[in-house]
């Protein structure tokens, strides 16, 4: 590659989330009614929803989840007062094996991470008036569940709910925030944690890495806002009239809008995949630079990992202070990178390289960020050598994972890969999990050899595509590919049970 350095990336690619401020309560508590028996629901399926966000040849695939969570959302979202008002409505199945004795929705905004306030009102389960209990300072509600979901039964549950937004980036590294023109819609809706053998996934949310742990959904989401503004969300969206837009997603694990009246946007494809980069006037030459390094993320990732399923691909500038963030369908890259090509490159693909470790692979971000960000950091490493050559992809390694590794390594910070989120400070998350992390695959790589390593990282992607990924199955699948688990390796870098060499 003549012509460009694509180093000095270590801030950039140093991607933490934070958040300070609490939020008031949202509802009332009081003990919830009973409920009526459960009955089954008419189930939608990917290709009733409109638009439809999967390409032709994924839509058998896409439908075969007829189980899987609906959300039907319909928001009124005021810039110019920094509120939105939603209904929604939730389809929920049980796909466990024993029956579910209660039930939780999260409520994101009402996080010190994210520093808004949502006020839930109306709540009803099968046309049931429920009163909720709040919990895990206010970013849940529970309720009992009388009689008890059956497995295979479906719970219909519909809320209202009114979300003022912050109008400033200073929680949640500005995931849900309304300045400079951009109004960044994250996780603004009660969703569905994961419930599995250790029953319910809810904790308060950690004040660095992502907060979110989700099976895969299928979202509806109708949004009218200001004529003015262009709204830009996961999965495919169609402006139905003046104000009025229609979007649809799934399968995947959230759902996102970026709102504004300022964007420019260049779209361009590959393998059928409409990309479409969204940049603010003036930021045209990063615009484009996000767009093609997308583009060529995509292309890349498809041959190593299996094919992205989804018809778009939107690469977002927003005011955040994380250098990047994904989402599904959708990643978010900080404005003050736009102007450092180098770093711009760099974090956008870390990024898109999530669309596989994070959307179509899911896993516990909260107990295990190492599953879906240490791969994705390593990812970025394989992008360059496939575009750049050994050559390149060796020198970025050496900054972006063994120079940033090195600033703890042998200290008190040293800590290994394999920790929840909640065990290491801002100081060591990103050492221990992008840097130390990514190196376990690096060594991995070294020790099974190529031809092994990306038949394992092909094999893991399609064993747990729209799953969930744990230690446990990664390590399986490893054994399966390379005839063994490698535990010297995952001792050593991800549990640190072993001396590192």
């Amino acid at each position: 590659m003549k012509g460009r350095n694509p180093f000095f990336l270590i801030t950039g690619m140093i991607l933490m989330l934070a958040g300070c401020s609490t939020p008031a309560p949202t509802i009332s508590t009081s003990t919830p009614a009973a409920l009526s028996t459960v009955h089954p629901m008419e189930v939608t399926t990917a290709s009733q929803i409109f638009p439809n966000p999967l390409l032709d040849k994924f839509e058998e695939e896409g439908n075969s989840y007829p189980q899987a969570t609906r959300y039907q959302l319909s928001w009124q979202v005021s810039p110019a007062e920094s509120t939105l008002h939603g209904e929604e409505s939730i389809q929920y199945t049980n796909t466990e094996t024993v029956s579910l004795t209660d039930f939780y929705l999260r409520l994101f905004p009402n996080t010190s991470f994210m520093g808004g306030e949502m006020i839930v009102s109306d709540l009803t389960v099968n046309n049931i008036p429920v009163d909720a209990e709040l919990r895990l300072e206010n970013s849940a509600l529970w309720f009992p569940l009388d009689p008890p979901l059956k497995p295979g039964e479906t719970l219909s549950i519909t809320l209202t709910y009114d979300v003022s937004i912050p109008t400033d980036n200073s929680a949640g590294y500005g995931e849900l925030a309304n300045m400079n023109g951009i109004l960044s819609l994250s996780n603004t809706y009660a969703f569905v944690p994961v419930y599995d053998d250790q029953g319910w996934n809810v904790e308060v949310a950690p004040m660095i890495g992502d907060p979110v742990y989700a099976d895969i959904s299928f979202f509806q989401v109708d949004i009218q806002t200001d004529p003015q503004q262009q709204v830009v969300a996961s999965g495919s969206c169609e402006l139905l009239s003046r104000g009025h837009w229609g979007c649809a997603a799934g399968p995947v694990r959230d759902f996102i809008a970026v709102l504004s009246n300022k964007f420019e946007m260049e779209t361009d494809q590959i393998d059928d995949i409409t990309v479409q980069s969204s940049f603010l006037p003036g930021e045209r030459a990063g615009g484009e630079t996000a767009l093609t390094t997308a583009l060529a993320a995509v292309a890349i990732f498809n041959d190593l990992f299996g094919e992205y399923p989804f018809r778009e691909l939107d690469v977002v500038e927003t005011p955040n202070l994380a250098s990047g963030i994904e989402y599904p369908g959708m990643v978010v890259l900080a404005d003050r990178i736009y102007t450092d090509e180098n770093v711009l490159e760099a974090v956008t693909v870390h990024e898109v390289a999530h669309q596989w470790w994070y959307n179509l692979v899911g896993n516990d971000q909260v107990d295990h960020p190492w599953l879906d960000e240490a791969l994705a950091q390593y990812t970025t490493i394989l992008y360059y050598e496939k575009r750049y050559g050994e050559s390149v992809a060796s020198e970025l390694k050496e900054i972006l994972l063994q120079s940033r590794y090195q600033t703890v390594r042998g200290t008190a910070d040293d800590l290994p890969a394999g920790l929840p989120v909640r065990a290491y400070s801002e100081r060591q998350y990103s050492p221990s999990v992008y840097a130390r992390g990514g190196l376990y695959f690096d060594a991995l790589r070294k020790e099974i050899g190529d031809a092994a390593f990306f038949d394992f990282l092909r094999e893991y992607s399609s064993r747990h595509r729209y799953g969930i990924a744990t230690p446990e199955s990664f390590l399986d699948t490893l054994e399966d590919i390379s005839g063994s688990r490698h535990e010297n390796l995952y001792r050593q870098w991800i549990t640190g049970e072993d001396t590192l060499p």
